[in-house]
């Protein structure tokens, strides 16, 4: 009855399991609950009056603002993607689009004078954005600049953002653009002024000889000095507790080898 499933899920929750997995379970019972009533097995469904746990919804991270000006200046001006890139940067982060949305946008629907955008979303909805100055500011030099001087292609003639063939964007585009920008910045940085020596290996020796890579902290030696020069740790294949030694047994086995070719 709904007292036993009630008592189930107050256990599942002293278990401490996650508010997510405790809801996939009691939807589990309902709908199990909705076969047996569907197929005449039962009359009743206690499960009606379960509750499930609400989830909450995390909110998503966040660029800061002094990111999103790192990645805007390592746009080099001299590029000929330079205004497009820049506009791109402003429209996503300003107007707080997603990527497709972006790339969909059209040039009708971007009001500059009145500083706002009409996007398509999900479901093919429509909403109005407010757009900030700078945003807009960029998108009328982007349109005036550079984007006068690319071949359009007819399908592509209402589109904002083009490449440089006049074809409309990509997401993946998009997604390279940002992430050459973010791996140029990261390569301005100033090196460290005392750069940490190269070690040797970190293997653990196994015999006499190797064990001087360990030791030697100031540069790598080469690799013959780390490797050994007496085959006394890889003669041993067999048990040294049986006292068997893998030379004699090969020497054995290469006679017994030479017998049967004779």
């Amino acid at each position: 009855d709904y007292g036993i499933l009630q008592n189930f899920a107050a256990a599942i929750y002293d278990l401490g399991i996650a508010a997510a997995s405790r809801k996939r379970v009691l939807c589990g019972i309902k709908t199990f609950f909705k076969f047996l009533k569907s197929a005449g097995y039962t009359d009743n469904d206690p499960s009606m009056l379960l509750e499930t746990p609400r989830l909450g919804r995390a909110l998503p991270d966040v660029l800061s603002v002094e990111e999103i000006d790192m990645i805007i200046n390592a746009i080099d001006p001299a590029t000929a993607e330079a205004e497009r890139n820049r506009a791109i940067i402003e429209t996503l982060y300003g107007c707080g689009l997603r990527v497709s949305e972006l790339v969909d946008l059209e040039i009708t629907r971007v009001a500059l004078d009145d500083e706002y955008i009409i996007v398509r979303g999900k479901g093919n909805k429509e909403r109005m954005v407010p757009m900030s100055p700078v945003a807009a500011g960029c998108i009328r030099n982007y349109i005036e600049g550079s984007r006068g001087d690319i071949v359009v292609k007819p399908e592509a003639a209402n589109i904002l953002f083009l490449n440089r063939r006049g074809n409309r964007l990509t997401r993946q585009m998009v997604f390279i653009m940002l992430r050459r920008l973010i791996s140029t910045k990261k390569s301005r940085r100033t090196p460290c002024a005392t750069p940490s020596p190269p070690t040797c290996s970190k293997v653990v020796p196994t015999c006499a000889q190797s064990s001087r890579c360990s030791a030697m902290k100031a540069s790598r030696p080469p690799k013959s000095t780390c490797t050994p020069t007496t085959p006394a740790c890889a003669r041993k294949s067999y048990s040294i507790t049986q006292g068997i030694w893998a030379g004699g047994e090969v020497e054995k086995f290469r006679s017994l080898e030479t017998m049967r070719i004779g």
